[in-house]
């Protein structure tokens, strides 16, 4: 079995690609920092679901051969290239060369909820659909259940285009260690989303998972599986049910009411329901 990528073969363009080959080659574990950074470039564009042959068509100052071997990529590695990268995605420099296992910047907004709707606004237009998620460990919030109940945000825009159809994803992860058993923090949580005005899914991680998130350690496109349609979703707990036939906690909503008074920020305008439903992407909305 032959580790050669590039080989001649009987075909029309006379080169072909073993994609094997690359694969098992970027596989090898890292030898040195050096192959640690190359290691990191090429995870960086598979955990936004790009192919390792499909990063030179968002970053054209990279090749096929480059990328053959991590040897080979530690030449294409340039201070552009690797700025380049980690502004598409997002990511701390740190960390794609190799320096940080904090994959993300760190970002608050708990005492702060001014500072979720300045990162709201300041998304790359136009906006996606439902560009605001939500992590949890518990699937079925309640503030009178015993025991830890935590809560992540995330927000989500469009990096890049792969084609005609095929979006490429950015993530804006929050770390605030939101506890719904805590009621300081899970009526400012309720009252940003409240104000906020927008159905936000709520996708159940596990506990590993949670606390990689709080430190920035894990990419969340891999979390954020299955419909946007979520149920419960999170704008279930800070809605009267004469605007939503999935309230929950209702019984809080004036106490909801004084933090939302609190929060100076309007959100920004989103893609109406038309705009969505004749847009390349069609999920449903929740309306309530």
């Amino acid at each position: 079995m032959t580790d050669e990528i590039l080989q001649l073969k009987p075909n029309f363009h006379g080169v072909g690609v073993d994609l094997k080959a690359l694969w098992r080659r970027w596989r090898k574990p890292p030898r040195s920092p050096f192959e640690i950074a190359a290691t990191r470039f090429v995870e960086l564009f598979e955990q936004h679901g790009v192919a390792i042959t499909q990063i030179p068509r968002l970053l054209p100052e990279i090749n096929l051969s480059q990328l053959a071997s991590p040897a080979n990529m530690l030449t294409a590695l340039t201070d552009e290239v690797l700025e380049a990268a980690s502004a598409l995605f997002g990511v701390r420099r740190e960390w794609l060369e190799g320096a940080s296992e904090r994959i993300y910047p760190l970002r608050h907004c708990y005492k702060s909820p001014h500072r979720f709707f300045e990162e709201l606004r300041s998304l790359a237009p136009p906006a996606m659909i439902l560009p605001v998620r939500a992590f949890t460990t518990d699937k079925h919030l309640d503030y009178r259940k015993w025991g830890s109940q935590r809560l992540e945000l995330v927000l989500v825009e469009r990096a890049g285009w792969l084609g005609d159809d095929e979006e490429i994803e950015r993530y804006r992860p929050f770390s605030d260690g939101w506890e719904w058993g805590y009621e300081r923090t899970r009526l400012e949580l309720k009252a940003i989303v409240a104000n906020y005005g927008h159905p936000v899914p709520l996708f159940q991680v596990s506990r590993k998972a949670m606390d990689a998130l709080y430190s920035g350690e894990i990419f969340p496109r891999a979390l954020l599986q299955g419909p946007l349609c979520t149920d419960p979703s999170l704008e279930d707990y800070c809605m009267p049910v004469s605007q939503n036939r999935q309230a929950r906690e209702t019984e809080e909503l004036e106490e909801v009411a004084v933090y939302r008074k609190a929060i100076d920020a309007e959100p920004p305008s989103l893609l109406s329901r038309s705009q969505l439903q004749n847009g390349k992407r069609t999920e449903e909305v929740k309306s309530g």
